[in-house]
């Protein structure tokens, strides 16, 4: 129904929330690294958005989005659990009967350009310590090498016995802490260091780690080692049903590979793969 009264609660609350993104020195951080990083696609945006965008909005404009793209075929219904499919899919055909098909402008996005050299963005403010990263471009969640960027930020920067917090906490003392993510949703990413030390060590930090990287060894201990912990991750995430469903709809809307995860048995139970 969209009541008017509702509505303006809601747009109240975001403009709380995109309030406190500006209060937080370490939201001001990553907005700056996406901002850096991303000069075309429109990662580059706060999720939240802007207060002038939100200001502009009416009841109406939502209502005619909602019609627009809430639709069945922009939409995917997980269901996990103790279940039977038939009569899923029956509730399904129930509930979602009057939902007509639409067409779709899909939005395009400008692919980024080739980066030739390093970017960098320096924020100031009354910060009584560094927040720093270093942001390496890397390939969609679909490549062939999305597998194995995940493992290299587990040896590199996840967890006590990693390299750089070996290496750039432990043995040089350079930093409280040192971390690495591999952040690829769908269309690009990035390899993310992230990093947190004393005012004016910014520049020893980042040409330790730049060090680090250029003489990266790593064994077949290593390597073994952290496949294991990705690997036990991953477990540790289906054994939940919660973590089922965002596993399956993130292979089927991201993806496009639901079909891949699960195998069905004799019985009509479909098990992780």
């Amino acid at each position: 129904t969209f009541s008017e009264k509702e509505f303006l609660k809601e747009r109240d609350v975001i403009f709380k929330e995109i309030q406190m993104t500006h209060d937080d020195p370490d939201r001001q951080h990553t907005q700056s690294v996406f901002e850096t990083v991303f000069r075309e696609h429109p990662y580059r945006y706060p999720v939240i958005g802007f207060r002038p965008l939100f200001e502009g909005i009416s009841r109406e404009m939502l209502l005619d989005f909602y019609r627009t793209f809430y639709v069945p075929n922009n939409m995917t219904l997980v269901v996990v659990g103790s279940v039977d499919a038939n009569d899923i899919i029956q509730a399904a055909e129930k509930h979602f009967c009057g939902f007509a098909m639409k067409s779709l402008n899909t939005p395009s996005y400008f692919e980024e350009s080739v980066q030739v050299a390093r970017r960098s963005c320096y924020l100031q403010g009354a910060f009584n310590v560094v927040r720093g990263s270093l942001a390496f471009r890397i390939p969609n969640l679909r490549h062939p090498d999305a597998p194995a960027l995940d493992i290299l930020a587990n040896i590199l920067g996840q967890g006590y016995s990693s390299i750089l917090w070996r290496k750039i906490r432990e043995e040089k003392q350079l930093v409280h802490d040192i971390d690495v993510s591999n952040w690829n949703p769908g269309q690009s990413g990035l390899l993310w260091i992230s990093y947190l030390c004393d005012t004016g060590k910014r520049e020893a930090v980042e040409a330790a780690i730049l060090e680090v990287l250029r003489e990266l060894k790593i064994d077949n201990l290593l390597l073994e080692k952290a496949i294991r912990q990705v690997l036990v991750d991953e477990l540790n995430v289906r054994k939940t049903m919660s973590g089922q469903s965002s596993r399956l709809g993130a292979a089927e809307v991201v993806i496009g590979l639901c079909a891949n995860l699960f195998t069905e048995d004799s019985s009509g139970y479909k098990r992780p793969n």
